[in-house]
């Protein structure tokens, strides 16, 4: 029966180099591996690949399959050519040289003896090959015995000699599930590299019977890992240890549900945290700072995930600067670099609205330099700062009341007058205007005084030393009145208040700044409370915060406007159909509803006012409305 053809098996030519050889064996291999592929006749062909492999890879026995035209040898029919040979050489010899009758008879006798004693020869030769393999094999299978025992043992030293064998050698070792485990569990503890990377550095026919082997095992190992991974919202990571995961074991089911499974809860998480993003937008009530904390805080999360937000969110930039622009009102510079700070981390994209903020921050950094140029008659830079404070109206306004600024101001510019009616001749100006300004400027000189200015108001230091005093007894006073600001004592309170304290320290000095800027504080204070009660809808606080506001500033226009607001929201509750209210019991007067139709109201006029833009000034909590804007509300946002 005629042999198989290994070359066709291996899929190569007759005249195919080892390199070819094995390079064939390999990719055949690993794919109508058991294990691996799902053809119906893998193990079969797994066989015959490696059949043919066995005969091929070793040039004597492929030697010896070629003579035969595909038959391989055995010892019975080498021993029969070997006999027939060696008889037709012996014949031809003694046809040529024996020429008598007597020693053609010798000769043929000879003949007879020599097959016999060949024969003997060739057993014994055989026989000697034969025990040598046979201890030969017998010694390697020991030695690969030893070596696995130490591999199940953990041994780092048999699995760097395994590392180093030759491909047969290692299939034979790792064909023990429980060695390939060993080796997989030994890898798993190491930290240089990952586990599949590890394994690369096999052949392709080592690493498919390793893999085969410990399939389960790596499941079970590594499936608590992913769900770890989605437990912290690591989900790129999770995904991209499935894919690797996914190229190993291909047609495995259990992976490709766990991969289906991962980007489900993804795509659910993402679906929570943008939820939370809305809600945090829609928060009218919180502090701006917690909204913007809260948005932050659900942006890093979606980022987190792995999906990418837009560079510049529009709602989130808005905040930001109305957050600035408070912390500027409040004087906590602190506060608005740590604002910008955040805003140029999270918000990357540039922007000039957080360039001017930015050089606006700049400016109240520089506030008591800006004082001194300002108070210093130095005309160059008196313009520069002047040119400066353009930018920030909020700080000009700051500056421009400090007394020493208004003289100085002044001098330069009745000087800068009198300098250009000098040189213009032909400008008619009357003596007496001349003389008037020449009167004011030296009012002005002879009434400039220097002095030492904070740059952060004493009630937002840590340290806080009030300046610009020199007797101890309104220094002492004045750390009263902070201590009164802090404890919320405003107007009201049994051991003092922070008012009357800051009316004391300005009978006694009726020019003290840190006394002033006091005032502001408490004002600032009792107005964000009171908006704060009117969005809330907490009347009775409002009415108490109005009290307070009217004992500080009873005249100011922040005080108008929210009593003014206050009014209203009572007449929305105290309001009833056919019933005209009474006046509220407080001290607020509040004029009766009027049921009789009335004439239609004008179309109230407010320049860049629509719903959306006053909701969102609303919302923020930071700038109120003015009366214009309040009444563009109530009559047609609601």
């Amino acid at each position: 029966m005629k042999s198989k053809n290994y070359y066709e098996i291996l899929e190569v030519t007759s005249h195919a180099d080892q390199t070819t050889i094995k390079k064939a064996y390999q990719i055949l291999a690993h794919k109508f591996h058991p294990d691996i592929s799902i053809k119906p006749d893998a193990e079969l062909r797994f066989k015959e690949i490696n059949e043919a492999y066995n005969v091929l890879k070793d040039s004597h026995k492929r030697f010896i399959y070629d003579s035969a035209n595909f038959k391989l040898v055995t010892p019975h029919n080498s021993y029969s050519w070997f006999t027939k040979y060696f008889s037709k050489i012996t014949k031809q010899h003694s046809n040529l040289h024996i020429t008598d009758k007597r020693n053609k008879d010798n000769m043929m006798q000879s003949t007879q003896k020599i097959p016999l004693l060949s024969m003997g020869i060739f057993v014994l030769i055989l026989s000697a090959i034969i025990i040598v393999i046979l201890f030969a094999i017998e010694q390697v299978g020991q030695k690969d015995k030893q070596i696995q025992n130490s591999i199940l043992q953990g041994d780092k030293v048999a699995i760097t000699t395994l590392e180093n064998m030759d491909i047969e050698t290692q299939a034979q070792i790792l064909a023990n599930k429980e060695v390939s485990q060993a080796v997989v569990n030994f890898y798993l503890k190491q930290t240089d590299k990952p586990i599949f990377s590890k394994l690369e550095t096999y052949d392709h026919t080592i690493e498919a019977i390793i893999l085969a082997n410990v399939y389960s095992s790596l499941i079970d190992y590594y499936k608590p890992i992913i769900q770890h991974d989605i437990e912290n919202d690591n989900f790129n990571k999770a995904l991209s240890l499935l894919e690797i995961f996914k190229n190993k074991y291909p047609n495995s089911p259990d992976l490709i549900a766990l991969d289906k499974e991962v980007k489900n809860k993804k795509q659910q998480r993402l679906a929570i945290l943008t939820k939370e993003y809305v809600n945090c937008l829609e928060k009218t009530l919180e502090p701006l700072l917690d909204k913007i904390n809260c948005i932050i805080t659900t942006r890093k999360k979606i980022i987190h995930i792995g999906t990418s937000l837009p560079a510049d969110d529009p709602n989130l930039q808005a905040m930001y600067i109305e957050a600035i622009k408070y912390s500027f009102a409040e004087k906590n510079y602190q506060q608005a670099e740590k604002l910008l700070s955040e805003w140029n981390d999270i918000l990357s994209n540039p922007s000039e609205a957080r360039e001017q903020l930015q050089y606006s921050l700049s400016l109240h950094q520089q506030r008591k330099e800006i004082i001194a140029d300002l108070s210093n008659y130095d005309k160059e830079k008196i313009i520069k700062r002047l040119n400066q404070l353009t930018v920030s109206k909020t700080l000009q306004a700051e500056l421009f009341i400090i007394p020493e600024v208004q003289n100085n101001l002044l001098r330069y510019h009745i000087d800068e007058a009198l300098e250009l009616m000098l040189l213009k001749e032909d400008v008619k100006i009357k003596k007496k205007t001349i003389v008037m300004l020449e009167q004011l400027l030296s009012m002005a000189r002879n009434s400039n005084r220097t002095a030492v200015y904070s740059s952060t108001p004493w009630y937002k230091s840590s340290n806080p030393k009030p300046v610009n005093h020199t007797k101890p007894e309104i220094v002492s006073l004045l750390q009263k009145c902070r201590k009164h600001f802090e404890a919320n004592r405003l107007t009201t309170g049994g051991s003092g208040t922070a008012l009357s304290c800051y009316n004391k320290v300005l009978k006694k000095d009726s020019g003290n700044l840190d006394a002033k800027a006091g005032l502001r504080a408490i004002e600032k204070r009792y107005k964000l409370w009171m908006e704060n009660a009117l969005q809330r809808n907490k009347l009775n606080k409002a009415k108490t915060y109005l009290a307070g506001l009217e004992r500080v500033a009873p005249k100011s226009e922040i005080t108008l406007n929210l009593k003014e607001r206050l009014q209203k929201a009572m007449l929305k509750v105290k309001a009833k159909p056919k019933i005209i209210p009474k006046r509220i019991s407080s001290s607020i007067p509040v004029k009766p509803i009027k049921l009789e139709i009335s004439e239609p109201v004008k179309a109230i006029s407010c320049d860049g006012c629509s719903c959306s833009k006053l909701l969102k000034q609303l919302s923020m909590g930071v700038k109120p409305l003015t009366k214009i804007q309040d009444k563009f509300f109530q009559e047609k946002c609601h």
